[in-house]
């Protein structure tokens, strides 16, 4: 494995940053509820090809409302055409939009969106990609949306010779986004602006390769910074596939290419953010050790060293297409899952598995230290696709998180989702020195609306929880309820989906027990 200097300070250009803000405090994440039943999204239709915004690290409170989801339609008269929908809490927010009419073959759709929480979570700009056949090839064709106007109609992208596919976007700025795609075994970059329908910036990544590249992704570093890699497959001379990267702090100056995995044959699966939302991994599968398992290549922040570790080690079936969530938590109880691996941390995550006779999508929870969970999707010829989306945000600190795939009925393929919660208890532990005794401070400030703040002080490792009572005794949200190691702690409590009056917030640990009067106003 080649390795890369400048690239290594690419990908860490924004995680000693991300460090250092982070370092001072402490938030704790409750483990997630289980994977709920799956839900049926589409009917009556070939839906297949599922497809959420790039991944992208949030601070705690920027989660989404409702997500575009995007997917293609398939008949058994009809070309595909391309659709999308707004995914909220509780599954389809919305009617299904077509993008395209069926004159023309229509594939491999992706969708971009701003990650902007000054609209109360709301989506404002986003950008949606396909491949469509017509005039005897393959061209890139877009549709913008604005939250005043909706979708726009169908625009090129790139419509110039030679076949592209398998387009994908990130989200720069409010007028641009990131684009890559394949063209003639190349792997294309563009800087590309869909309200002018211009082109800013753009360059051959794979120019000086004359081997054949394909299956470009493209991510952000972490924490909103100015660097994005993109990965992609590019063939070698035994025609098995390796997966290679190359990355930027600022165009026009690009890494080197460098290699995240070359044994075996490879199939790139993009990248997740690992190690607390910390930095890149590139995700691939290989058939290295006999069976597709599922491997990342990371980079420690602290020293910059490069490691590769087996994400699904099964070596009785083939798997693929792993996605993963996990929001910027430094934490004092996620632990080092059972198998030993510890690259990839996450508190949900889902993946492919193809065995003899069948094919299954697998759920997994925080760090596979939960049971993982699985629904069939097909037989072993099914061509099953997995999605998963940012995080819808219930309640104040916690995210609701939709794997969605595509599931063969009586000649159909419908789209269904499961979901997981995850809590994240807003536990932060501050800079105050450790109490001397157990201490319940009164919240801040009190009278509140709809957000207010509990400090508490633990003087030693206990068992600690903090429940709040309406004015009946009624146990309503238990905001703390874990082991905590002695120091100072705040927590909030958001009474938004709560009435107006008074509450009581009650702390027990060790024999201790205290309680505070909160009185919310509306």
């Amino acid at each position: 494995m080649k390795h890369s200097n400048t690239l290594l300070r690419f990908f860490l250009f924004t995680v000693l940053t991300a460090i250092s803000v982070f370092s001072a405090i402490k938030i704790s994440v409750s483990q997630p509820f289980e994977w709920q039943p799956a839900q049926k999204f589409t009917s009556g239709f070939v839906d297949k090809n599922p497809s959420f915004g790039n991944p992208e690290i949030f601070i705690f409170t920027t989660y989404y409302s409702w997500e575009f989801m995007i997917f293609e339609r398939g008949s058994f008269l009809l070309n595909n055409r391309i659709c999308v929908m707004k995914v909220g809490l509780n599954g389809p927010v919305d009617t299904v939009s077509y993008l395209t009419d069926n004159m023309s073959l229509n594939y491999h759709p992706s969708v971009s969106y701003d990650i902007s929480s000054s609209s109360g979570g709301q989506i404002n700009i986003a950008l949606a990609l396909w491949e469509t056949y017509r005039n005897g090839k393959y061209d890139i064709y877009g549709s913008y949306y604005n939250a005043v106007n909706g979708w726009s109609s169908p625009f090129p992208v790139d419509t110039g010779v030679y076949n592209k596919s398998m387009p994908r976007s990130a989200y720069l700025n409010n007028s641009v986004f990131a684009v890559v795609y394949e063209k003639n075994s190349d792997i294309i970059y563009r800087q590309f602006n869909p309200v002018t329908q211009t082109v800013s910036y753009d360059t051959n990544l794979t120019a000086d390769d004359t081997s054949v590249c394909k299956n470009p992704f493209i991510g952000h570093h972490p924490y909103g910074g100015s660097g994005y890699s993109v990965s992609y497959e590019k063939k070698k001379s035994d025609n098995k596939n390796a997966v290679y990267v190359r990355s930027t702090t600022g165009i026009p100056a690009w890494t080197s290419p460098d290699t995240l995995a070359y044994l075996g044959n490879n199939v790139n699966s993009g990248f997740v953010y690992s190690n607390f939302g910390n930095f890149l991994s590139g995700v691939f599968n290989s058939n290295r050790d006999g069976n597709y398992r599922i491997y990342a290549t990371s980079v420690y922040s602290s020293n910059g060293s490069r490691f590769q570790d087996r994400v699904i080690n099964d070596a009785g079936s083939d798997n693929s297409n792993f996605h993963s969530i996990i929001f910027p938590t430094i934490t004092e109880n996620l632990q080092e899952n059972s198998s030993g691996l510890n690259s990839i941390y996450f508190l949900a995550a889902a993946h492919v598995k193809k065995s003899n006779d069948s094919v299954r999508v697998k759920f997994h929870s925080y760090n596979f230290l939960d049971p993982s969970d699985s629904t069939t999707a097909g037989n072993s010829a099914a061509n099953v696709s997995l999605a998963m989306n940012r995080g819808i945000k219930f309640g104040y600190w916690d995210a609701r998180v939709w794997a969605i795939y595509n599931k063969d009925s009586a000649s159909y393929s419908m789209l269904y989702g499961r979901y997981i919660n995850i809590i994240i208890t807003g536990i932060v532990k501050t800079e105050l020195p450790v109490p001397q005794n157990f201490i319940l401070h009164q919240n801040y400030p009190n009278p509140f609306n709809p957000v207010t703040k509990i400090r508490f002080g633990v003087p030693e490792n206990s068992l600690v929880k903090i429940s709040v009572y309406d004015a009946l005794g009624k146990s309503i949200e238990t905001l703390v309820n874990e082991n905590l190691s002695s120091g100072s702690y705040e927590v909030q409590f958001d009474g938004s989906k709560f009435a107006a009056g008074v509450y009581y917030c009650r702390m027990t640990s060790a024999g201790f027990s205290d309680v505070k009067k909160l009185i919310l106003l509306k």
